[in-house]
């Protein structure tokens, strides 16, 4: 299967039990988030988005560190059909 969107992806993804992606952190520190997880998050995320008016194409300034709460955010808005831009915090 060859999702279409990053969202397919993301839940194709979701759907293995070991996959996932590790970050490493400015300081160093890895973390590892499975890939259900951050489909979990995104979607919560993505519904937060929508409920306070943003919508299709919109851009959505994603102002975190490297992180659990940066991959919400980041794939969150792009769920949510916005556009996200990465900006250093």
């Amino acid at each position: 299967m060859n999702p279409e969107t990053v969202v397919a992806a993301l839940t194709v993804a979701a759907g293995k039990a070991d996959a996932g992606v590790r970050l490493v952190d400015r300081r160093e520190r890895s973390t590892f988030s499975p890939w259900s997880e951050v489909r979990e998050r995104a979607m919560r995320v993505a519904g937060g988005l929508r409920a306070i008016g943003v919508r299709t194409g919109d851009r959505v300034a994603v102002v975190l560190p490297t992180g659990d709460a940066f991959l919400s955010a980041f794939f969150g808005a792009i769920a949510a059909g916005a556009i996200p831009a990465p900006l250093p915090p």
